[in-house]
């Protein structure tokens, strides 16, 4: 059991215990000074935020989707009871996910990744001795065959019975396999983790696959771009900003951003770098989507950008949009300060 599911277990456990034992009465921190805490209340809305971080880690967009619509604005008892009863809800769903699906449903993969994990569990059993690899491998289920059968070739021994099997099937021969490989333990442990990383380049209809991307966004946009002129990309981000995500722009201050149009950027949170903010010009070009996923590359967000030769390339990888998250950030707080 990987450490984030051990915790995501935990912060359950301990919740359900808070709901069921513990009076969290939001009316009696009013019996305290000013500077002091009501202990319960505390905890449980600390735990509640850790329980949410935990969850949304986790490659499970119903999960995801449930804890986003939780309201953490706490006036009065009625919200208490009302996010407890939301969590309940949750803790439903994450017994159900354990329960009937062992843990696995927890975690999702590509099939680049899948056939990662069909080659190297070939490469461990194969470095099993001939004479009992037909044992071996019966043991974990698969079909039946013979030692003579596994002489003529070991990979193809292993590879025949486990060609065609599904993400579910893999995932649990490779589970089953942990301790014996290194680098398949190492890629279990990204996938479980959320670390494994899909690279995708695109050198036509980059404007089209960025709206796509955009389109797939549920909680949040951060993009930086020296030049954002594209009102195709924008009205796409209008609409997402009506349905509730979170849309942040950084873009150069200058003449081609400004004559975009008044209203162009009226809409979102519009942050503008001086030229002679930093030393060199602020020439990225990179988009943040649910802190899962960057597009970057050499396209500017232009209408020119469209009759140049351009590349973009997008990123699944949790660790990489954070770190372009930071960078995002950091550039944020230079402009206000």
């Amino acid at each position: 059991m990987t450490p984030l599911i051990s915790r995501i277990k935990k912060l359950r456990k301990e919740l359900a215990v808070y709901s069921r034992e513990e009076e969290l009465n939001y009316n009696h921190i009013y019996d305290y000074d000013g500077d002091q805490e009501a202990p319960s209340y505390n905890q449980f809305y600390t735990n509640v935020k850790r329980f949410i971080t935990a969850i949304n880690r986790l490659n499970n967009s119903e999960l995801v989707k449930m804890v986003s619509n939780l309201n953490l604005d706490i006036e009065g008892n009625e919200d208490i009871y009302e996010l407890e009863s939301d969590l309940v809800c949750i803790f439903d769903v994450i017994d159900d996910i354990l329960y009937e699906q062992n843990e696995q449903l927890l975690v999702t993969f590509d099939a680049k990744s899948k056939n990662q994990l069909i080659n190297l569990i070939v490469e461990c059993l194969s470095s099993e001795s001939a004479n009992y690899l037909h044992v071996i491998c019966n043991g974990l289920g698969l079909e039946k065959g013979t030692s003579e059968e596994a002489f003529k070739s070991k990979r193809s021994y292993v590879y025949s019975r486990i060609s065609f099997f599904n993400e579910k099937q893999i995932w649990d021969l490779s589970k089953s396999l942990e301790g014996k490989c290194d680098e398949l333990d190492k890629l279990i442990l990204s996938i479980e983790n959320g670390d494994h990383l899909k690279l995708e380049a695109k050198f036509e209809n980059i404007q089209q696959r960025i709206i796509e991307e955009i389109d797939k966004a549920e909680f949040l946009i951060w993009i930086a771009v020296a030049w954002f002129t594209d009102k195709k990309i924008a009205r796409t981000l209008y609409k997402k900003k009506k349905q509730g995500v979170d849309i942040k722009i950084i873009v150069i201050d200058d003449k081609i951003n400004n004559n975009a149009g008044k209203d162009f950027y009226q809409y979102f949170e519009v942050h503008k770098i001086s030229p002679n903010k930093y030393e060199n010009i602020m020439h990225n070009k990179f988009c943040v989507i649910d802190l899962k996923k960057v597009i970057h590359g050499s396209y500017n967000w232009s209408i020119k950008a469209q009759y140049n030769k351009e590349t973009i390339s997008i990123i699944e990888n949790k660790t990489q949009a954070e770190n372009f998250a930071r960078e995002f950030i950091k550039m944020k707080l230079n402009i206000n300060h």
